[in-house]
């Protein structure tokens, strides 16, 4: 196994200087002051108030030449304040006489095989600063550097830039390699984070990160010291995943599947989903990756904020985390206009939902604003899911008549308001916008929650893409009539309104891909065959029952092949499958 990284003579490697270089480096960084060289630099410290004041030419300048080398002093006045949890991000470039870009090129590999540009901070602490991105395993040129060191002083007085040996004797010299040449772009005070980036031809990075290879395996740790991580919640974020991964956070373990056929993708864990101790974090998987950042997650202001996840990261989000302890809102990374609600039990999702329910789906109601006392004792739905039109219809319905909403039923209208899936026009009519809204409940058992995600989630798709409907409504109209009998009857006998073709194509699409493929025939062709069996009005649109097998086989080979053409569709369009909606399972926490 082959493992990058800075070495641990210098801070990213977890290791200072010796006692007696830093000791020799602060008598130095002293006697800068006495200089009598002092002029201001062009280079700020964006982020403070402070000047920044170059104590040589070549300080001035911002150059280092690695054959002739010069140590770069600099002080600020006054002295900048520093808040807790900042990093100084440093911005530098490498080339080669002719101005040409000198990563991972000739010159480095000559140089830094030997030879680190070193960073001190105050003269105390001493950061390495990478020369090219070889302690990521990556190969060509980065037109600029920018690495992020973790700042525990608290006001930060000055800075100084060197050429230093490896073996840590501070000597260096003219040794008969290449020509390169370090210039300071740039210092500014960020937010702590750690990881790294490609922003094209950039590179961001910050210390404690290493890549290990072995064959096709690639390996990231991020691990700093306790003393340099930030007490505020984290998240993380990955982007370049092409192939079957697993990260690990701490105690925390997700596996990733990637999209079936797309182009590399992003993935984000937010904060609630990481156990509070997150590091190390290790992603490990075939090929690499663009991107592993730890970043502060920051605070989203509930309810109009929900938190942005991947279907498996929501399916075992710990309640613990939630903001309310009601329900949780969420919103579908990869389709954004899907919002996702997770309740506590099915009497808050009733309190959300179910007046809706009866309003754009069942039988007798549709249209229809239902009290209380006619609907409390009739079932609505365990899982939910409405697109922006129909939405739209129920709250605008409601302020016409002056119709008394519940105050959760208030809440999710100031929420598809704010999400932009109701739309408020100029005499505070409501009009739809864009999006959807689907829900699931903890109070459903984890297999069914899996399935109900998987359902609701296709149904969220459905609302938001023309061309899922437009298949959707195909495959209803060319649906062979024994299967479209016995669905029709299986749907009134949930209530459904038959009548409604979009409602039907779109139940039809959904219960054809709440499972796998192979699991179709034996759901159609007897799971819910067998409910209709003893309901004398609608037994008779099952076909011949095999007694021996007990099964109704005509059903499982007909909606198998319905299960396999969505399945099909939804593969070429999302990368998704019959069964799956998310990228990521959370296997521990």
């Amino acid at each position: 196994m082959k493992k990058k990284g800075l070495p641990s003579e210098v801070f990213p490697g977890g290791q200072s200087f010796p006692l007696r270089m830093c000791f020799i480096a602060a008598l130095v960084f002293l006697s800068f002051f006495s200089c009598s060289y002092k002029k201001a630099a062009a280079i700020p410290l964006a982020g403070s108030g402070s000047v920044l004041y170059a104590h040589s030419k070549d300080a001035l300048e911002g150059v280092i030449r690695f054959s002739e080398p010069a140590v770069l002093t600099y002080t600020l006045e006054p002295a900048a304040a520093v808040p807790e949890d900042q990093s100084l991000e440093i911005v530098y470039s490498l080339t080669v006489p002719d101005g040409t870009p000198a990563a991972d090129g000739a010159a480095v590999s000559r140089w830094e095989s030997d030879y680190f540009v070193v960073l001190r901070i105050d003269g105390d602490t001493a950061w390495a600063l990478p020369l090219s991105g070889a302690f990521l395993g990556m190969d060509g040129t980065f037109r600029l550097m920018r690495y992020a060191v973790p700042l525990t002083v608290r006001d930060l007085a000055g800075i100084t830039l060197g050429l230093e040996k490896k073996d840590g004797t501070g000597e260096s010299g003219a040794e008969e390699k290449p020509e390169l040449i370090f210039e300071l772009k740039s210092l500014e005070l960020q937010d702590r984070w750690f990881g790294f980036f490609r922003d094209g031809d950039n590179l961001h990075a910050t210390p404690f990160v290493s890549a290990e290879t072995a064959g096709t395996e690639t390996a990231v740790t991020v691990n700093p010291p306790a003393d340099y991580r930030t007490g505020i919640p984290v998240e993380i974020s990955l982007s370049g995943i092409s192939a079957r991964a697993a990260l690990t956070a701490g105690t925390g373990r997700y596996d990733y599947s990637p999209i079936i056929g797309g182009a590399a993708e992003f993935l984000t864990i937010p904060p609630g989903a990481l156990p509070e101790n997150p590091f190390p974090v290790k992603y490990s998987g075939a090929g690499g990756i663009d991107s592993l950042e730890v970043r502060p997650g920051g605070q989203r202001v509930f309810p109009g904020e929900p938190v942005i996840a991947d279907p498996g990261i929501i399916l075992y989000y710990p309640e613990s985390a939630w903001r309310d302890p009601r329900y949780e809102l969420f919103q579908w990374d990869r389709f954004p206009e899907v919002i996702i609600f997770d309740t506590a039990d099915y009497a808050v999702q009733d309190l959300l939902f179910k007046r809706l329910a009866f309003f754009v789906e069942k039988a007798g109601f549709r249209g229809r604003l239902a009290p209380d006392s006619e609907i409390a004792h009739l079932h609505g739905w365990n899982a939910h899911d409405y697109r922006a039109e129909d939405l739209a219809r129920f709250f605008e319905e409601a302020r016409r008549t002056g119709f008394p909403l519940n105050r959760e039923e208030r809440e999710l209208e100031q929420i598809l308001l704010e999400r932009g899936i109701l739309l408020k026009g100029r005499d505070n009519g409501i009009t739809p916008g864009t999006g959807a809204v689907v829900s699931i409940s903890r109070q459903s058992e984890g297999y069914l929650r899996s399935l109900f995600m998987v359902h609701e989630s296709f149904h969220g798709i459905f609302f938001i893409k023309e061309d899922f409907r437009d298949f959707s409504l195909d495959r209803w109209e060319r649906l062979d009539p024994a299967a479209r009998r016995f669905i029709s009857a299986y749907f009134d006998y949930n209530r459904y309104d038959t009548a409604d073709t979009y409602l039907m194509m779109n139940e039809l699409m959904a219960y054809c891909l709440q499972q796998p493929v192979s699991r179709a025939g034996q759901y159609f062709g007897k799971t819910i065959a067998s409910r209709l069996e003893n309901d004398p009005r609608r037994s008779g649109a099952l076909p011949e029952k095999d007694e021996e097998s007990g099964t109704w086989p005509l059903l499982g080979d007909l909606f198998t092949r319905e299960a396999e053409a969505f399945s099909g569709f939804v593969r070429s369009r999302y990368g998704l499958t019959a069964g799956r909606v998310w990228r990521v399972y959370q296997m521990s926490l």
